[in-house]
């Protein structure tokens, strides 16, 4: 965290003296007030080098600042190797960084933040798509874009409902395997209970949809507290189509002998 404060304090430096040179400007921070702080300027201007102009002024947020940094280290030839888990979700970075110095710099950024802002998801999200090739960096905004609409139409139906208090919450940045993207609230006898709704989005015609031996395993654990909600992207206005695991069991295939399915295409 020496580093990146070190960066921010350069880039707000040089607003205020953009014509003085960046190694005079880290002299002059490193022998001034800054020097107690602990941050690391000459590993900043090296830093510099790796990345060009990343200390370069800028007048956006000191969050939104740290979190471009961040990005830039982590697009740079020589990223850290926990950048591959990203796109498995934000939760197993946490988990793999454990109490680290680099957790503590997303923490700082405001990366954990809860509940989860849109500009951060897509900033995990951006961040996924480095490890993803082309096809599963689509069909990871397309799943997005069906997620961010079962989120706000779980609010308004809870609305409704008369529990505005209720928030659904999308888990897949937190955690793309756990067979589910959105929780939510069912409402039983004027209670709520926990809701589980696999989202799936689809942007072309005839709709079709892919779903996984994980994700049929969740649906069929979970049955009478889990949902599929399939978005028609070219037509949202008309809400979701919500689909119980019983109505979507009849479009699965069966194991037989030694053959067992892993993925099915469903076309509606």
């Amino acid at each position: 965290m020496g580093v990146l404060n070190a960066v921010l304090s350069l880039q707000e430096f040089r607003c205020a003296n953009p014509t003085v040179p960046l190694a005079d400007c880290a002299r002059l921070l490193a022998y001034g007030l800054a020097n107690r702080s602990g941050f690391d300027y000459p590993e900043a201007l090296h830093l510099n080098q790796v990345i060009p102009d990343c200390c370069n002024a800028s007048n956006c947020s000191r969050r939104s600042r740290l979190q471009n940094l961040i990005e830039q280290v982590i697009r740079a030839d020589d990223q850290p190797s926990w950048a591959m888990l990203i796109p498995k979700g934000r939760r197993y970075v946490e988990t793999y960084l454990r109490d680290s110095n680099s957790l503590h710099c997303l923490q700082c950024a405001g990366l954990y933040e809860k509940p989860l802002p849109q500009d951060i998801a897509e900033w995990w999200l951006r961040l996924a798509n480095l490890a993803r090739s082309v096809e599963d960096t689509k069909r990871a905004q397309t799943g997005m874009r069906g997620e961010q609409l079962t989120v706000i139409s779980e609010k308004e139906r809870l609305r409704s409902a008369g529990h505005p208090d209720l928030l659904p919450e999308c888990v897949s940045i937190e955690d793309n395997t756990l067979g589910y993207d959105v929780t939510s609230f069912d409402i039983v006898a004027g209670q709520p209970s926990d809701l589980f709704i696999e989202v799936k989005a689809c942007s072309s015609r005839p709709l079709r949809f892919f779903v996984s031996r994980g994700e049929w395993r969740t649906a069929t654990e979970m049955r009478e507290r889990f949902l599929f909600h399939i978005w028609d992207l070219s037509n949202t206005g008309q809400g979701p189509m919500v689909i119980t695991p019983d109505e979507l069991s009849v479009h699965l295939p069966t194991d037989r002998g030694e053959g067992v399915w892993k993925t099915v295409e469903v076309t509606l």
